[in-house]
């Protein structure tokens, strides 16, 4: 016999149908086919492989005609797109499969695997946006005519190489490990990367001897990037099958994929932001319970835990626009109590027919609810910050009290819409008062508005980007530190509160400056492309970790080469400062950022003239003339590097002009 005190009553029951639902759930996973992190890795990575292989072919005929290629711009921005959006997937279901039983060796293997793919996937990807950043730039004619046509069969062999070695990779890694069917073929197939990329470096300067071309100019700097990218594509390739190969033989292990931060982190326990969710989560929480436990006349029953419970829904750890949440919020609470009740007192009997109804309307009503709430979730790309698919959407308690009033006990008797929506007021009731608890708590609280955190994250992202462009310029810094994860994090985070900057109420201040901050997300994107391209070259041996190349370092320390890094620095600066006070300001008073003298200042000449100087002197390098002829590979080629980094330079100095004309036009 049941024991009332300890087995039987609500608490007990809840806890089963709880378990329950988490069995059933786990289990509707595997149907039709089973649900895997690993598997929508593998997917993702398969994916990005095949759209990274084309849009490289792409770039390769566009920039190597003699004339800008429409058609091949719009297929390559459309799998640019995906790469990127795909890529910031990867990450996560990587980390996520670690659930998927990642302690065992099989599994670990195929998880390391793919993390050494993504590697590669990155700074290829990189390199590639870095190229295309170039492709914007070049006007075509003049010498451009005369080398790349030449140099189009050489370029066209190292992507096809390269290309098939990726896929090839891609696949082994997928599997986990290297069969020993697939060794000779791949190792074979790295040999002939390798080869292409020397024929190709070969090959110009082959050209450039035969036009008469010497050292650095200026107006090749962007052919030197574009190949120079080329020869990293095949040799990014080429080292990840030898990395493949390594680990297979236990020469050489490859990395450990990432794992699950553990439970108790000082970094997140100390952070202002989850402090000040868990201090307004507890403060909403406490109120909501004192306020059922008195009650209010007849309007609030006393001793009633709904308010809290409605209370703990609500609870989201998320950045900006609360009072919009919480409102959208309430609709979904409001229209799913009022249509279960509603359905139920229309079909609800005790008949065939009305347990099929019933069976048909509940199935309807959850599956387009739960639709909403997870396709609102694509919205801001998997960020914590933003309107997510984790928590309680609109949809989700539109499912959840849309059930709830439709799975009553089946009757014989005739009900008006008015005897059953009766049982639904306090549940209304104690909603309302939920969001109005949550919503006086968020705004007296919280510690910003979204605009505020937007503006902030934007320029957080901004200082990030002008410390690597520091760091890579400057020739007292000794180690490049990759900050490629670190930048596309910060630019979700700020394009997330961004969107919640929108939606948040503005009251007495001036309207949200969307349009501008959009160019501005743009902006940054393309300095991103720039400065990751940057970084990927300015390392010894294109490998992370072995310091920056001494040669970089020499030709970076020229005298010629300050006024440069001075007009690039300040141009940075200036910029986030005119940014700054436009974004942030409030008021209808005059634009602050309007008066900055540097407005008037042309830094596009001072660049234009301080490059011919430079230019001048690095051609004086003994470096330049020696390493003209040394090397299987155009990286090794210290005109080819300078090259480079003087044409992103001058990417970054346009972008940030572009800037600033968007702000001119948009501050008033």
């Amino acid at each position: 016999e049941c024991n009332a005190r300890v087995l039987c009553g609500p608490k007990v029951g809840e806890i089963i149908q709880a378990c329950l639902a988490c069995c059933i759930a786990v289990f509707c996973n595997f149907f039709p086919t089973p649900v895997f992190a690993l598997r929508k890795a593998r997917t993702n990575t398969r994916d990005v492989t095949a759209a990274l292989n084309r849009a490289w072919v792409d770039v390769g005929a566009h920039f190597c005609g003699t004339y800008s290629a429409e058609n091949r711009q719009d297929r390559l921005l459309a799998d640019m797109h995906k790469i990127r959006t795909s890529l910031e997937s990867i990450e996560g279901h990587l980390l996520n499969s670690w659930y998927e039983f990642g302690w065992f060796s099989s599994v670990r293997n195929i998880r390391e695997s793919l993390a050494r793919l993504r590697r590669t996937l990155q700074e290829s990807s990189d390199r590639l946006f870095c190229t295309w950043n170039t492709c914007l730039q070049e006007s075509f004619g003049g010498l451009h005519d005369d080398l790349m046509p030449r140099l189009w069969p050489s370029i066209q062999r190292v992507i096809q190489e390269a290309s098939r070695l990726l896929t090839h990779c891609t696949e082994v890694a997928c599997g986990g490990r290297v069969f020993d069917a697939e060794e000779p073929p791949l190792r074979d197939a790295a040999e002939r990367t390798r080869a292409a990329v020397g024929a190709l470096t070969a090959k110009f300067r082959e050209t450039k001897a035969g036009l008469g071309i010497e050292g650095m100019r200026e107006d090749l700097m962007d052919e030197h990037n574009f190949v120079i990218h080329i020869c990293a594509f095949g040799r990014l390739a080429a080292e990840l099958a030898e990395d493949l190969l390594a680990q297979k033989g236990s020469l050489r292990p490859l990395p450990r994929a990432d794992s699950p931060a553990g439970i108790f982190d000082r970094a997140v326990l100390a952070d202002k932001t989850h402090l000040s969710f868990a201090v307004r989560g507890l403060v909403t929480t406490l109120s909501a319970f004192l306020l059922g436990f008195f009650g209010h006349s007849k309007t609030m029953l006393k001793y009633d835990a709904g308010t809290a419970a409605f209370s703990a829904l609500l609870l989201r750890k998320s950045l900006g626009c609360a009072s919009a949440r919480n409102l959208n919020r309430l609709h979904g609470v409001v229209v799913g109590t009022v249509m279960g009740h509603v359905i139920y007192s229309m079909i609800g009997w005790c008949t065939p027919w009305g347990y099929s109804l019933m069976s048909l309307a509940i199935f309807s009503w959850v599956a387009t609810s739960l639709f909403q709430h997870h396709d609102g979730g694509r919205i801001s790309a998997g960020l914590a910050v933003g309107n997510t698919a984790a928590g309680a959407s609109a949809g989700m308690l539109a499912a959840y009290f849309g059930a709830t009033g439709m799975m009553e006990e089946c009757t014989e008797e005739v009900y008006t819409v008015l005897d059953v929506l009766g049982r639904s007021y306090y549940m209304i009731i104690n909603s309302l008062t939920a969001v109005m608890l949550s919503f006086i708590v968020d705004s007296v609280l919280a510690p910003e508005s979204a605009s505020q955190l937007a503006a902030r994250a934007y320029l957080d992202a901004w200082r990030c980007l002008s410390d690597a462009l520091t760091d890579i310029l400057d020739p007292r810094v000794l180690e490049v530190r990759l900050r490629t994860s670190e930048l596309a994090h910060r630019l979700r985070v700020a394009e997330a509160l961004g969107r919640q900057a929108e939606r948040e109420p503005r009251y007495w201040r001036l309207p949200w400056r969307g349009a501008l901050f959009g160019d501005g997300m743009q902006a940054a994107l393309r300095l991103r492309m720039s400065i990751c391209g940057m970084e990927c070259s300015a390392v010894e041996g294109g490998r992370f970790g072995a310091g920056k190349a001494e040669k970089l370092r020499r030709f970076t320390s020229l005298p010629s080469f300050a006024p440069l890094r001075k007009v690039v620095q300040e141009k940075m600066e200036h910029m986030e400062g005119v940014f700054d006070s436009v974004v942030t300001q409030e008021t209808g008073e005059v634009m602050r950022g309007l008066a900055n003298p540097y407005l008037k200042r042309n830094f596009t000449a001072e660049y234009a003239q301080g490059i011919h100087a430079f230019i001048l002197d690095a051609n004086r390098l003994p470096e330049v003339a020696q390493d003209k002829f040394a090397g299987n590979t155009l990286e090794s080629d210290v005109a080819a590097q300078a090259s480079l980094i003087l044409s992103c330079v001058a990417s970054v100095l346009a972008e940030a002009q572009a800037l600033q004309s968007a702000v001119l036009m948009r501050a008033f």
